[in-house]
């Protein structure tokens, strides 16, 4: 089978590199022309729990040609429609394309191509670009598979079997379940970018635990008015903030923290986005689908609101980052 990755960074580069060892037969395409040719030159090297460097093929799109048989989409969420834009004329007849994207992307690509074609994934191991050629692996993580209409599929098995090397791999007849648990795990994660400090230190800061749990609750009030039923995974579970138990929340946050020690990867990549690469970051996409949801069903959404302002802010060199920022937050969570 014919296997292209489109866009090769962190979480890309990984799924690509670890199913080439494997024997498929897969080609990595990605926009930047340093990165490609470090890639063909030297292979791609990992850091982190695995310290090795794959042989991998890496092309540019526009060296990029058809039928495909199965993509796998791992660009930034707002790079969503250039990517379609530049693979379509390349899907074969049959081709399925698998969304390992953050945020809620699979029904807009399944407008563009069919739903028949698509699959979603929700991905969850720790990864981050640090440069050409470059990937450091924080976690082994674990990759949940489902089709659009929950069916467990022969598909589905298909392309399991194939991500089997990446690492864990389950198919779910919920996946809209768990992609909008990390949409709950992302408003968090926003919240956290602001501010200088490793996950740990802003999960478990007493100040600032009903600001995290109000901004997951938000989501979750949109994603149960979407009639979407959350799940947990294994170092997070969102169910808790569809309920009413306040103990239960922080509970959630609390093991979060705890859960996610072994993590080498110890700030998330929105903050890495904001503070090292100091380029937009995909909260629009994230966040402000929540906020978008949250209009079109009418649930209100202030916390999130205010997050996503900010996160501009600090995108534009407006606003600089700081424990400041949650403290204004904490403000907005007052008035609600």
């Amino acid at each position: 089978m014919k296997i292209v990755v489109y866009g090769a960074g962190a979480i890309g580069g990984t799924v690509g590199a670890f199913m080439a060892k494997a024997g498929q037969d897969v080609v990595l395409v990605d926009k930047v022309k340093d990165h490609v040719d470090q890639m063909n030159a030297r292979g791609l090297r990992f850091t982190g729990i695995r310290e090795e460097t794959i042989s991998v093929r890496a092309i540019l799109p526009e060296q990029m040609a058809g039928p495909m048989e199965l993509v796998f989409l791992a660009v930034k969420s707002q790079d969503t429609d250039a990517a379609l834009d530049a693979l379509i004329p390349h899907l074969g007849p049959r081709c399925t394309l698998v969304s390992l994207q953050n945020g809620i992307n699979p029904p807009h690509i399944a407008e563009r191509i069919g739903r028949e074609r698509v699959v979603a994934a929700f991905v969850h191991f720790s990864a981050d670009y640090h440069g050409p050629g470059l990937i450091m692996r924080g976690s082994e993580g674990h990759i949940y598979l489902g089709e659009l209409d929950g069916r467990i599929t022969d598909r589905l098995k298909r392309i399991g079997t194939v991500l089997a090397p990446v690492c864990g791999v389950h198919l779910t007849d919920n996946i809209f379940g768990y992609l909008w648990a990390k949409q709950a795990f992302g408003c968090y994660a926003a919240i956290g970018a602001m501010v200088n400090a490793d996950k740990e230190e802003v999960l478990t800061h007493e100040k600032y635990k009903d600001l995290l749990v109000e901004a997951a609750r938000e989501c979750a009030k949109v994603a149960t008015a979407d009639q979407v039923k959350l799940e947990a995974w294994d170092v997070f579970d969102a169910r808790p903030f569809a309920g009413d138990s306040r103990e239960d929340m922080y509970k959630a946050f609390h093991d979060l923290a705890v859960k996610d020690l072994g993590n080498l990867k110890r700030r998330t990549g929105l903050w890495r986005d904001l503070a090292v690469r100091k380029r937009k970051t995909e909260v629009p996409s994230l966040t402000g689908y929540v906020i978008a949801r949250g209009k079109a069903l009418g649930i209100p959404t202030p916390v999130n609101e205010a997050a996503a302002r900010m996160i501009t802010e600090i995108e534009d060199g407006k606003r600089s980052m700081g424990w400041h920022n949650l403290d204004e937050l904490n403000e907005v969570l007052k008035k609600r």
